[in-house]
């Protein structure tokens, strides 16, 4: 389990223990229904929190530097095309 699902899990006992503070806001079975959502829905938050860690921790190294050598190269062709495009004067055009 992450820290924040660990931590979440600490809100919801929390939670669930200041209810009976609040007895007259919700009935028992009310109050049960509705920690059993959060505690569901805290799951599938970690569930899906750990996966995006597993897809960023297992990027295949190999297609990453491609892509990020790709992208280099097309940052430096447009820095390029920019440097020669501002360099012209009207001169240039009328030539």
């Amino acid at each position: 389990m992450s820290k924040a699902t660990i931590a979440a899990a600490g809100a919801l006992i929390a939670l669930a223990a200041a209810l009976p503070s609040r007895a007259g806001l919700f009935d028992d079975d009310e109050a049960r229904r509705r920690i059993d959502m959060l505690r569901k829905e805290l799951a599938q938050q970690g569930n899906d929190n750990e996966a995006r860690i597993a897809k960023l921790e297992d990027a295949d190294l190999a297609s990453a530097i491609t892509g990020m050598t790709q992208a280099d190269a097309a940052y430096r062709a447009s820095l390029s095309a920019t440097s020669r495009i501002t360099q012209l004067s009207l001169m240039d055009y009328l030539k």
